[in-house]
């Protein structure tokens, strides 16, 4: 519970993130999706229109891929990143290109695509506004999936609890 209320405040000190009205945890299929295109257009236009009208944190797991990838080019699509904040929480070990993130203090750096999505990892989604990469060591099938779950939930409840927002979450497609 410590180290969660101290992310919380670190986010909200340095990232300059607003305070959300309500928490939208999105989570659900995570590489290959079947929405058709009407009902995939009428979920971006949705999520937008209510994560817009409620100054919304959506929370995803960040990568390039699945839904989060649908939330991505959704906000962005919609225009949504002007009063949406996109925090994705993403495994540190499932990052292609995490390499390029090593060692970053206080700057900004170019995070590229630097190859596929592929069983072993994933790009970053560059439609988020902000990233939390949790090393969380390997789940017992000795891969990284899922691993930040755990600390996912935890500052989205504590979030809430602190700021007394409610918690709405979608599962698409299961996940």
């Amino acid at each position: 519970k410590e180290y969660t209320a101290q992310l919380i405040g670190l986010m909200s000190e340095h990232w300059a993130v607003h305070d959300a009205s309500i928490l939208i945890s999105i989570t659900g299929a995570a590489q290959d999706m079947s929405l058709t295109t009407r009902l995939e257009q009428s979920f971006k236009r949705g999520l937008a229109q209510a994560a817009q009208a409620t100054s919304a944190w959506i929370v995803t797991g960040g990568t390039d891929s699945g839904v989060m990838k649908l939330v991505g080019e959704g906000m962005a699509e919609y225009n949504a990143l002007e009063r949406v904040q996109l925090i994705g929480i993403a495994n540190w070990g499932n990052i292609h290109g995490r390499e390029a993130l090593f060692d970053v203090r206080d700057g900004v750096i170019e995070y590229a695509k630097t190859k596929p999505n592929d069983a072993t990892g994933a790009n970053l989604e560059p439609n988020h506004t902000h990233f939390l990469l949790v090393d969380g060591g390997v789940n017992e099938d000795g891969q990284f999936w899922g691993t930040a779950m755990e600390l996912r939930l935890a500052i989205e409840k504590a979030y809430c609890k602190a700021y007394a927002v409610p918690r709405v979450m979608l599962s698409i497609q299961g996940g």
